[in-house]
């Protein structure tokens, strides 16, 4: 086994030394340049921005219109809905008048403050605290007329602002006797 390794490395030695006296050069090749594209003319780079100027000019034109189209069907839109509820009120209020007129001519009695109720408890409670301030403020004249008022609705009144009125009127007929009232003068 030692020849054979001293004969390898005897091959060995001899193909290195017979190498090293091959003097050819083997030329080295310069790695390939990138290719650069040429730098646009003044007159191509004009023209390239016209051409985006125009897209975005048509491309805004064109965005514009589909909005006045938007809001041209929502005008109509909204236009038609309303036309539809003043219809839908006329009807409305067309059935409530034949539901009147068919009662009182079937000898039923319409009592005309019906849903009205909302309105006369808004303006009795109005009423109520504007009088209550006026006595306060020892303002007679308004509290006078506002109770006055009061008196007349005194029928309408609700049940629930039946004990606010009461009170305001208690408050009203004393506050008014003890106005009327004079004071003792003390002996001069």
């Amino acid at each position: 086994m030692k020849r054979v390794n001293l004969l390898m490395a005897a091959v060995l030695s001899a193909a290195v030394f017979v190498g090293c006296d091959d003097k050819k050069e083997t030329p080295m090749t310069p790695p390939p340049t990138p290719s650069v594209p040429p730098t646009p003319s003044a007159t191509e780079t004009r023209n390239t921005m016209d051409n985006a100027g125009t897209a975005v000019r048509d491309a805004t034109a064109d965005a514009v219109d589909k909005t006045k189209e938007v809001a041209g069907n929502a005008a109509d839109a909204t236009r038609d809905a309303a036309a539809a509820t003043v219809d839908k009120t006329k009807e409305m209020a067309g059935n409530t008048a034949d539901a009147t007129r068919n009662a009182t001519d079937n000898g039923v009695k319409m009592d005309a403050s019906v849903g009205t109720d909302s309105a006369v408890t808004t303006e009795v409670t109005t009423l109520i605290d504007q009088a209550t301030t006026y006595i306060k403020e020892n303002k007679w004249e308004l509290a006078d007329s506002t109770m006055a008022k009061l008196d007349g609705m005194k029928d309408k009144i609700p049940a629930s602002l039946k004990p606010r009125y009461d009170q305001v009127k208690s408050m009203y007929d004393t506050a008014k006797a003890g106005k009327n009232m004079s004071m003792p003068t003390m002996g001069k």
